[in-house]
């Protein structure tokens, strides 16, 4: 039994589950405590590929924000159908393991080599067409020349 808290509308309900699968696709984790009032610390989940299975009571977060449609990322559903075949994997191998958990280990998470190569990539620089900049006016500030001392 745990007690789960909608952030919604802040009302508490209860559930019994072998399994919680816990999608928002915001970002955002609702507040989640078994029968003892312990809450599970899973706003501070880290996510890896934005999926996460954490420990009793088998408790997996599928959560991040969905990249919206544009011309370069065009099919946001597989991203959503993976995710929900993840979850379905996850689900059989707890049925197949039997009763227990099922965690990540996080030291042995697979990152394939062309992928990093990509990401360290992608991260050493800010392609000027992936951001918008916006200057702040000078209304609200006041700007001093400056002064040599």
């Amino acid at each position: 039994m745990l007690n789960v808290e909608n952030t919604l509308d802040g009302q508490q309900s209860e559930l019994a589950a072998d399994v919680i699968i816990i999608v928002t696709g915001t970002g955002t984790v609702d507040k989640i405590y078994d029968l003892h009032n312990r809450e599970f610390d899973l706003t501070h989940a880290h996510l890896h590929q934005g999926v996460e299975p954490i420990g009793l009571p088998n408790i997996l977060v599928v959560d991040s924000p969905e990249p919206e449609m544009t011309g370069l990322f065009s099919y946001p559903l597989n991203v959503i159908e993976a995710k929900a075949d993840h979850s379905q994997r996850y689900v059989r191998q707890l049925e197949v393991a039997g009763p227990g958990q099922l965690t990540v280990n996080r030291s042995y998470w697979p990152a394939a080599i062309p992928v990093r190569r990509k990401t360290i990539a992608d991260l050493r620089e800010i392609p000027a067409k992936s951001h918008d900049f916006t200057a702040l006016t000078q209304k609200n500030s006041t700007k001093k020349e400056g002064k040599k001392a």
